[in-house]
């Protein structure tokens, strides 16, 4: 019974981020700074929880400090074009969330130097304009959840591990595993789901 509840949780923890890769997208229509509706689809500057991206031949600027860090949900980006950082702005996101430049896509800062851009995921810094202008494909962060219980009675002890983790841009797994010494732990259940991000992310 234990098990098939953690099971249930960890699955439903699963479809819940699965329905996320698949949501609503916040498109970049034409060239233009972030904090201007009128250049992004539904003429609203992106927000919680939406997914964003930057289509092939079209410059989004970040012309101001963006953060979204306190969201409750992951913003993933999606950037086909450039996404261009004026000197001294920065991003920060929520956990959870992740960046995949595709081919012909970048991320360039106006200054090339220190840390005057940067980009922060779940407080941890990803991308830094000493880095220089980043070029696809690469994907900066990864999904990745962990869940730890312990149950413990009179004649059992037991550890389960959920852990969910987008280890590749395309590849969500889902991995369940127990020890009876919270030390070594077994493998007991894994799941892997492939995403086209063709029909999931529009260019």
């Amino acid at each position: 019974m234990y098990n098939n509840t953690l099971r249930n949780i960890c699955v439903f923890i699963f479809v819940l981020i699965t329905l996320h890769l698949q949501s609503a997208v916040r498109t970049a229509l034409m060239n233009g700074n972030w904090n201007n509706p009128s250049i992004w689809s539904g003429n609203a500057i992106p927000g919680c929880c939406d997914t964003i991206v930057i289509p092939s031949g079209i410059t989004v600027t970040v012309n101001v400090q963006v953060d979204l860090e306190s969201c409750s949900c992951p913003n993933p980006i999606h950037i086909y074009g450039t996404l261009f950082f004026k000197a001294g702005q920065k991003m920060r996101l929520p956990c959870g969330s992740y960046i995949n430049i595709y081919p012909g896509g970048k991320i360039e800062p106006e200054t090339a130097s220190g840390s005057n851009n940067l980009i922060e995921i779940c407080n941890k810094t990803v991308w830094k304009a000493s880095d220089g202008t980043l070029t696809g494909p690469v994907a900066l962060d990864l999904i990745h959840f962990d869940s730890r219980i312990s149950y413990n009675d009179l004649n059992d002890n037991l550890d389960l591990i959920c852990h969910v983790e987008l280890n590749k841009p395309e590849q969500l797994t889902l991995i369940i595993e127990h020890s009876q010494d919270g030390e070594m732990f077994e493998n007991v259940y894994q799941f892997t789901s492939y995403f086209d991000y063709n029909h999931c992310c529009p260019k």
